[in-house]
This record gives structure tokens, sequence and C-alpha cells, in this order.
């Protein structure tokens, strides 16, 4: 009798060490597939704030400016402001700083390693724009510096700025509705 009992309880002995087994690799990738699911979930609400924030700061001011003025500049250009001349100069100046101060003080919120040249060129055109612009008795560019490539409005940097913007707020779509969020 004991080979019986012995191969019974052999028996009964794996089973229950393979049902314990199971358990223990049950709960293990239960666990496992939790702590992924998770981190999947803060890393996708982490992609969502820092997407805002790059909407909210960088982005989306600059590319505000750039449309509010995609009207009035050919009609300052075509000389149809001339009453407020001076206003509109202003007006412009004010944006090209602000959007300088956007690049500046935000520019961690730039997608990629480094500052991409259209940037550089803006505010390098920007601040030669504002230095001669603002001149009270010749609010203009001398020929000899609006031949410059550096004078140059970079067309570039309103490409990237329009088209960043159309992708940032496509993305943000896709995140608000993986989250649920209204």
């Amino acid at each position: 009798m004991e080979p019986i009992s012995a191969i019974a309880g052999a028996i009964l002995g794996g089973l229950v060490a393979s049902g314990v087994l199971k358990l223990v690799l049950d709960k293990s990738l239960s666990a496992s597939l939790s702590r992924i699911l998770m981190n999947n979930e803060i890393g996708g609400k982490a992609e969502l704030e820092y997407r805002e924030r790059q909407l909210e700061e960088f982005y989306g001011p600059i590319y505000s400016y750039l449309e509010s003025n995609k009207v009035i500049y050919p009609l300052w250009l075509d000389g149809k402001l001339k009453e407020v001349n001076h206003e509109v100069i202003k007006m412009f100046k004010t944006q090209n700083d602000r959007i300088n101060e956007i690049i500046t003080n935000k520019s961690h919120l730039i997608d990629g390693d480094r500052i991409p040249e259209e940037f550089t060129a803006f505010a390098t055109s920007s601040k030669i724009w504002n230095m001669y612009c603002i001149r009270e008795d010749e609010p203009y560019l001398p020929e000899h510096v609006s031949n410059l490539p550096e004078a140059m409005w970079p067309e570039k940097f309103e490409e990237n700025i329009h088209h960043k913007t159309i992708r940032l707020k496509s993305r943000l779509n896709e995140l608000y509705d993986k989250y649920k969020i209204n």
C-alpha cells in the first residue's frame, strides 16, 4: 500500500504545488500588468499636461499673435492705415517683444533638443525691425538693411508655429479622448 499512497501523495502534492504555483504566477502577472497599466496612465497624463503647457504657454500665444497680423499687416503695408501708422508699428513691436520673451523664457517647451534655426531667425529679424521702425521720424527699414537676409521675415518660423500648433491640438484631442476628458 505504501507505493500507492506515495504515488497519491506525490500526485496530490503536485496538484497542490501547481495550484499554489499557478496562484503565485497569476498574482505576479496581475501585479505586473497593473504596474504597466498604471505607468502607462501616469506617462500618458504627464504627456497630456506637458502638451497642454506647450499649447497654453508657448505655441498658442505665438500662433495668436501671428494669426492676428495676417489681415492688419497687408493693410498696413498697402498704406491703408496711415492715420494710425505709429500705433500699428507700436503694436507690431509689442507683439514681437512678447514672442521673443516667450521664446526666451519658455524654450524648454519647444519639442526637440535644440531651438530651431527659424526661431533664431525670427528673433534677429524682429529685433532689427523693432529698432528701426520704432523711430518717430523714420519708422522704416532703410533699403540697405531691408535687403539683409537677417532682416527678412522668416516664413519658416510662421510655418513651424502654425504646423506645430495644429499637431498639438490634434494630439491633445487624442489624449482627451483616451482619458475621457471633455
